[in-house]
């Protein structure tokens, strides 16, 4: 019994050492979370972007819950395999002062990076049905409120794709040290100071 045991013990650690073998960097990042279209480097290289161009404009805080933290992957029905941009929610819990409360909801898109304000493709009118009457009328004022745009408030003839699921991941700011930094890291480089490294999660 034990010579079986340890037999099926050391098929299951083989078989973790050969994934763990197989991996090959980017392309295989999804233990981490990413979807298997789009690398973490290339997230870096999106998120470095965002943050050249809107750093001190629509947040101050990069890796942090109260300002800028995560994005949301948006993938069209028709190419599922490659999120086709990223919906970023700056100054998530109030923000600084000095900033435009209504400039926190921005588009990126994957594959050409630019940047645009997602309230500009901000649904008009709401379809109709049980589920949609129940958004409108216990969620949709409140978020007006905190000027949040979900991707479900993004209308499909004026973003031109049909979001069919959307994904949150979240960068949150971690020490840059070789010993603290995690594996499933980027780094993103501030237009007027240091590096900031970031955990990247899924959730």
């Amino acid at each position: 019994m034990r010579v079986l045991i340890a037999a099926a013990l050391s098929l299951v650690l083989f078989g973790a050492w050969s994934s763990a073998a197989q991996w090959s960097g980017p392309a295989s990042i999804g233990a981490f979370g990413f979807p298997s279209g789009l690398s973490r480097i290339e997230f870096q290289s999106l998120l470095q972007h965002f943050v050249s161009a809107q750093y001190l404009k629509s947040f101050r805080n990069l890796g942090v819950e109260d300002d800028f933290d995560h994005g949301h992957l948006l993938f069209d029905v028709r190419s599922p395999q490659r999120p086709i941009a990223i919906l970023y929610h700056t100054q998530e819990l109030g923000g600084d002062d000095s900033m435009d409360p209504r400039a926190r909801n921005w588009i990126q898109w994957v594959d050409r990076g630019t940047i645009e304000d997602a309230s500009r493709y901000e649904r008009k009118v709401y379809p109709h049905s049980v589920s949609w009457d129940w958004f409108l009328q216990r969620e949709l004022a409140a978020l007006r409120q905190r000027h949040t745009i979900l991707d479900k408030m993004l209308d499909p003839a004026l973003l031109g794709v049909e979001v069919s699921e959307s994904r949150q991941w979240v960068f949150t700011r971690v020490g840059c040290g070789v010993d603290s930094t995690p594996p499933d890291f980027i780094r993103v480089v501030l237009p007027a100071g240091p590096p900031v490294c970031l955990a990247l999660s899924q959730s």
